[in-house]
C-alpha cells in the first residue's frame, strides 16, 4: 500500500508543465479532450500501483500508467503504444478521482487488461525487430509461442502410425505445411529438379505480391519469403550451390522490380537481403571458375538499387589467386572500353554507372597487384565523369602532391558551375594540402573564399581558427565584418602574402574564387551570430535595432529564433529589452489565436517567467500573468496554457 501512497502523494503535486514535460504540449492536450469527453472507463489500481483503464478512442485500448523515482511511465495497446493521449487521459481521469474524492478500485484477479500489455509489447517487438516473421495477410505481427511440455510429452506417448497419420490430417487443413514437407521429401529422395521449380515459382509468385505495412494501424500485407530462405539454406547445405546461385540470380532481379513499388518500411527487403545472403555464401563454393564469380558478384553490386548486397561479405571471405583478379579486372576494363554499360536517358546516371564499374576495375586492380595501372585509368575517367576527386586521392596516396593540386584546379573549373559540390570538396583537399604544408596564408584564404560565398557563424569561427594560425585574423576579421555590413569584398592581390604584412586584406589569391553575391546587405542575422559569439552585447543590440526597423514584426518565419537569440544574450546587460522582446514574441502567437500558436507563445511567457522570478521581480511576473489573463479572458485553451504556467498543481485549479 506504500506505492499506492506514494503515487497519489505524486499525483497531488503534478502540474501541467510535469505533464507536458512527460508527454509534449500536443499529446497532453489530445488527452485532456479524451478525459473530458469520458472516454476512459473502469478506471482500476494495481497492487503494484499502477493506473489501469480502458480508453475508447479509434479502437478500444488497455491503458496502463505508473509512476517510479517521480518519473512517469506509461504503456498501452494503441499504436503509439508509450506516453501516448490515452495514458495523459487515464493520469488526468485519476487526478478527477483524487479531486472528487471518490475511491479508485483496485483490479480484479481476472481483470483481463493485464495480460494484454505483455501480448501487445511481443506483437511490436516482433513487428519491429522480426519482419521475416510476418505473414502475408493479418491485423498485427505475432510471435509464435514456444511448444508447452505437456504437448512434447504427448507427443512421444504417440506411435508412429498415429504420428503420421495426425500429420497427413494436419496438411489437409493446412496447404503450407503440406507444401513444405513436399519440399523437405524432394530434398531428401534427391529430386532436386521439382524443389528447383518449386522454389522458382514462389519467387514468381512472393515477388509479385504487393507489399505495405500502415504502422499506426498495424495492418498490412507483407509477402512472406521464409519458405523460399529455408529451402535456399536446405539445398546449400546438401551442397547444391551453383542450384541457389541460378535462383539467387532471379530473385535478385524480381526482387528489386518488388521493392521499388513496395511501401512496407523496409520488411521485404529485410528477408529479400536474408535470402540473398545465402546465396552469396552458395557462389564462393559452386562450379564457376573463381574469375567468373568474381564478376558475378562485381554485378550484383553494380545493379544493385536497393542496397540488397549486405550479404556479399560473406563471398569476399574466399581468397582467390592474382591471376582471377587480374583476369576479371581485363574483363571488366573490356566493358569500360567498349562502352558495355546499360543505356540510359540522364547522363547523372550514365556517369554514376561508370564510374560504379572503374571502381569495381580498380579493386579488382589492387587484388591483382596492378597498382600503377590505377591512376593512368582514374585519369582518363576523371573528365568524362567528373571523377576529379577520386583521382586527387590517389595521388595524394603517391604523395604526389603537385599533380593533385593542378587536376583540383582543372577539376574545379570543370564543375562549378553545374556540380558545386565536388569543386567544393575538391577545393577542401587543397586546403588540407596547404594547411598540411603549413602554408596557413594560403589556407586561410580559402576559408576566406568560402566565407564571402556562403558567410555564416561556422564559417566565421573555422576562418578564425586559421587565420589566427596565419597571424592575420585581426586585419582578416576586420575585413570579413566589412563585408557582412556593405557586401564589399576585399581586394585581392596575386601574392600578397609575401609583402603585406599590415595591409587591410593579407591574404593571396587561390585562384578559385567566385564572384557571384545574390546576398542583401547589410547581413544583420549573420552579424548578430558573430556578435552574439564574440560576447559583444552592444552590437548585438546594434545589429537587432536594425533588424526591427527594416521589419518591425515580430515572430515572423526566419526571424523568431534570432529576436529569442537576442534576448538571451542581452538579459544580463539589458533586461528590460530581452523582456521585452519575449513579451513581443509572445503576443505575436497569441494574435494568431490557434491553440498550436498559443502554445509556441508559452516558450517565450515562460522565458519572462524564469527571469523576474530569479532576478526577484516576482510581483511583476503576477501582473504580466494577470494582464495577459485580461486581455484574454475568451481565449479557454491559452487560459489553461497560462494556469499551466501559474505552477499550482492540477488538482488544485
Amino acid at each position: 500500500m506504500e506505492t499506492i501512497k506514494n503515487l497519489f502523494d505524486f499525483l497531488k503535486t503534478l502540474n501541467w508543465s510535469d505533464l507536458e514535460a512527460w508527454a509534449g504540449p500536443r499529446i497532453v492536450a489530445r488527452g485532456k479532450s479524451y478525459q473530458r469527453s469520458d472516454l476512459v472507463n473502469d478506471l482500476a489500481l494495481s497492487p503494484s500501483g499502477e493506473l489501469i483503464a480502458w480508453v475508447e478512442g479509434t479502437d478500444r485500448y488497455a491503458t496502463k500508467v505508473a509512476v517510479k523515482d517521480k518519473k512517469i511511465s506509461s504503456s498501452c495497446t494503441c499504436p503509439y503504444g508509450i506516453d501516448c493521449k490515452h495514458a495523459v487521459a487515464v493520469v488526468l481521469e485519476s487526478l478527477k478521482f483524487l479531486k472528487n474524492k471518490k475511491e479508485i478500485p483496485l483490479t480484479k484477479d481476472e481483470d483481463s487488461r493485464i495480460g494484454l500489455f505483455e501480448k501487445h509489447h511481443i506483437n511490436r517487438y516482433n513487428e519491429i525487430g522480426s519482419p521475416q516473421s510476418v505473414q502475408k495477410t493479418y491485423s498485427g505481427p505475432f510471435l509464435p509461442p514456444k511448444t508447452p511440455q505437456s504437448l512434447r510429452a504427448f507427443l512421444k506417448q504417440r506411435t508412429k502410425k498415429e504420428l503420421i497419420e495426425s500429420l497427413l490430417s494436419i496438411t489437409r487443413r493446412h496447404p503450407e505445411i503440406k507444401a513444405e514437407l513436399h519440399d523437405e521429401a524432394d530434398l531428401v529422395t534427391g529430386k532436386i529438379e521439382d524443389l528447383v521449380k518449386s522454389i522458382s515459382r514462389d519467387i514468381d509468385e512472393i515477388s509479385a505480391e504487393p507489399a505495405w505495412w500502415n504502422e499506426w494501424k498495424s495492418q498490412g500485407e507483407i509477402p512472406d519469403y521464409s519458405r523460399i530462405l529455408n529451402n535456399l539454406q536446405n539445398l546449400l547445405d546438401e551442397g547444391y550451390t551453383d542450384e541457389v546461385v541460378t535462383l539467387g540470380k532471379k530473385l535478385y532481379k524480381s526482387g528489386q522490380e518488388q521493392i521499388s513499388i513496395s511501401d512496407d518500411k523496409g520488411q521485404t527487403a529485410s528477408q529479400i537481403i536474408e535470402c540473398l545472403t545465402v546465396m552469396f555464401k552458395a557462389l564462393r563454393f559452386c562450379s564457376m571458375p573463381d574469375s567468373e564469380k568474381i564478376l558475378t558478384a562485381f554485378d550484383f553490386k553494380l545493379e544493385d538499387e536497393y542496397d540488397l548486397c549486405w550479404g556479399m561479405e560473406e563471398f569476399w571471405k574466399e581468397t582467390f589467386s592474382k591471376k582471377d583478379w587480374s583476369s576479371a579486372a581485363d574483363e571488366l576494363l573490356d566493358r569500360l572500353h567498349k562502352g558495355k554499360l546499360k543505356d540510359d536517358k540522364y547522363v547523372y546516371v550514365r556517369e554514376y554507372k561508370r564510374n560504379g564499374l572503374t571502381n569495381a576495375i580498380i579493386h579488382a586492380l589492387k587484388k591483382a597487384g596492378r597498382n600503377k595501372e590505377i591512376i593512368p585509368l582514374a585519369m582518363k575517367e576523371a573528365e568524362k565523369t567528373t571523377s576529379y576527386e577520386r583521382l586527387v586521392k590517389f595521388l595524394l596516396q603517391e604523395s604526389r602532391v603537385k599533380e593533385a593540386e593542378d587536376w583540383i584546379r582543372k577539376g574545379f573549373a570543370a564543375t562549378i558551375e553545374k556540380l558545386p559540390g565536388i569543386a567544393h570538396h575538391l577545393r577542401e583537399h587543397l586546403y588540407e594540402i596547404r594547411s598540411k604544408a603549413r602554408d596557413f596564408m594560403f589556407a586561410a584564404a580559402i576559408r576566406a573564399e568560402e566565407f564571402f560565398e556562403s558567410p555564416s557563424l561556422s564559417c566565421y569561427i573555422e576562418l578564425q581558427k586559421i587565420s589566427e594560425k596565419a597571424g592575420v585574423w585581426p586585419e582578416v576579421r576586420l575585413a570579413a565584418l566589412a563585408f557582412l555590413e556593405k557586401g564589399k569584398k576585399p581586394e585581392i592581390k596575386e601574392n600578397s602574402h609575401k609583402d603585406s604584412k599590415g595591409k587591410a586584406w593579407p591574404l593571396p589569391s587561390t585562384g578559385l574564387e567566385l564572384n557571384v553575391f545574390r546576398h542583401k546587405f547589410p547581413l544583420a542575422r549573420d552579424l548578430i551570430e558573430i556578435a552574439v559569439y564574440e560576447k559583444k552585447v552592444d552590437d548585438v543590440l546594434h545589429w537587432h535595432e536594425i533588424i526591427v526597423q527594416n521589419n518591425p514584426i515580430y515572430g515572423t518565419s526566419g526571424e523568431e529564433n534570432i529576436h529569442d537569440k537576442v534576448a538571451g544574450a542581452i538579459i544580463g546587460r539589458y533586461p528590460d529589452k530581452a523582456i521585452s522582446i519575449w513579451k513581443k514574441l509572445a503576443d505575436s502567437h497569441i494574435s494568431r489565436t490557434k491553440p498550436s500558436e498559443y502554445i509556441r507563445a508559452a516558450k517565450y511567457i515562460g522565458k519572462v517567467k524564469k527571469y523576474l522570478q530569479k532576478a526577484g521581480r516576482s510581483k511583476e511576473w503576477v501582473t504580466y500573468l494577470a494582464k495577459l489573463r485580461l486581455e484574454n479572458a475568451r481565449k479557454r485553451r491559452l487560459l489553461e496554457i497560462l494556469e499551466d504556467l501559474s505552477g499550482k498543481p492540477i488538482i488544485d485549479q
